[in-house]
């Protein structure tokens, strides 16, 4: 373990009385910390944070939660010997991630059903009221970040914006013994964009298990138009770039024109 690890883990004790025990997790992230803690009666999963970004997490997980949205309950701790942190307490759920499977080895069927399951959750996930995700904007805020976006994804023919989650990659997906769906993890990455945004980053991943793109058809109708499928790394590297350029010029006009 690295010194900020080290760090971590004498401020999780801080937070428990009696004996625990806090590993880190076999596979970890490429980002956050994840630190597993087990108590005598249960376990949770803990990640530092910053204030904004663990409530809004808490927030997100309630909304999707209601929804029907397999994720992880999340609830928040302040830290008061780390300035200005928060750690993010996730219920622990037992199962493996798809990057684990596939290290073991799983069959294309498995794989296939897997991506039929999560293009399921995508549509279900769109249809969640973009408002309900609102959290630490001021309405008129919100509201305007919501037009600006429209406007840009208008101009891509890529509208409405509705609720997903923009990193759907192997270790964010876990799996209960039956490979069945039982979590969509890293709740950073739920956004408001257009739905072929997210099917797309969901078909890029699907080829990096050997299949064609055009076998994506059947399984997820919904990313075609007028029969013909976008050129995925075409289409996202173009919405990239259109987004860095467009968001700070755009916000600019967008401020002089409502003045």
């Amino acid at each position: 373990m690295n010194e900020k690890q080290l760090k971590d883990i004498e401020n999780i004790k801080e937070l428990f009385h009696g004996d625990i025990k806090i590993e880190l997790p076999e596979y970890p992230g490429e980002v956050h910390d994840i630190y597993i803690v087990t108590t005598e009666s249960n376990k949770i999963v803990f990640r530092f944070s910053d204030p904004e970004t663990a409530l809004k997490n808490a927030h997100t997980s309630r909304v999707l939660r209601k929804y029907g949205i397999p994720v992880p309950e999340v609830s928040t701790h302040r830290i008061t010997t780390k300035k200005n942190s928060y750690v993010e307490v996730y219920s622990f759920i037992e199962g493996k991630t798809l990057y684990e499977r596939n290290l073991a080895g799983i069959s294309k069927e498995k794989i296939t059903d897997i991506y039929k399951q999560l293009y399921e959750i995508c549509l279900k996930m769109a249809k969640i009221p973009v408002d309900e995700i609102r959290y630490y904007y001021k309405k008129a805020e919100f509201d305007f970040q919501i037009k600006k976006k429209d406007l840009f994804f208008s101009a891509m023919n890529m509208s409405p914006l509705v609720v997903g989650h923009d990193d759907l990659h192997d270790k964010n997906i876990l799996l209960d013994e039956n490979d069945n769906i039982c979590a969509i993890l890293d709740l950073d990455a739920i956004r408001l964009k257009p739905l072929v945004i997210f099917l797309m980053r969901m078909a890029d991943e699907w080829q990096k298990y050997g299949f064609d793109i055009d076998s994506i058809k059947e399984l997820a109708p919904k990313l075609y138009h007028n029969g013909k499928l976008p050129n995925i790394k075409k289409q996202v590297k173009i919405y990239e770039t259109l987004r860095n350029v467009f968001h700070g010029n755009f916000s600019q006009l967008l401020k002089k024109r409502d003045k």
